[in-house]
């Protein structure tokens, strides 16, 4: 009999216990969850301020490629595409026309990527016929068919 008592007092005690135990871990798990958040949180907002600092810097290059690691969080795609844009106008002033279709190629759906590649192939063509290359500069016209005064 005494046993059986014995047994009685164990278990009404652990329970509670094992109850209060379970609450603690909920609780500092819990406070983990929070806190690992809030590091996340902190460690992404660096490496967009950082990406915006790239990007005022006019370093597009670098600049895309965090805003890419980011593309989730803010505007983060929209600077993705203007850098991506910088770059093509740029190679386009410099006469890379080709590169600068690929550029703008990538951005098509963007601001008016799509008229800037018909006007990169403009351009190459009128490169094609000044440097006497007069069969590819027949063919870029004419795959670009009404496009300014091609035809």
């Amino acid at each position: 009999m005494d046993n059986q008592i014995e047994n009685i007092k164990t278990d009404s005690i652990s329970k509670p216990e094992k109850y209060v135990n379970k609450i603690r871990l909920f609780f500092w798990l819990a406070m983990a969850a929070v806190i690992a958040a809030c590091c996340v949180t902190a460690f992404i907002d660096f490496k967009y301020a950082n990406a915006v600092e790239l990007f005022n810097k006019k370093d597009y290059n670098t600049a895309a490629s965090e805003f890419s690691k980011i593309s989730f969080y803010k505007n983060s795609t929209d600077y993705y595409n203007q850098c991506y844009y910088n770059i093509a106008i740029g190679l386009f002033d410099n006469g890379n026309y080709s590169w600068a279709k690929d550029t703008f190629s990538e951005i098509q759906d963007y601001k008016d990527s799509k008229e800037l590649i018909k006007e990169c192939d403009y351009q190459a063509a009128l490169e094609y016929m000044s440097n006497g290359d007069y069969k590819t500069a027949i063919e870029t016209f004419t795959s670009l068919g009404d496009y300014s005064d091609s035809a």
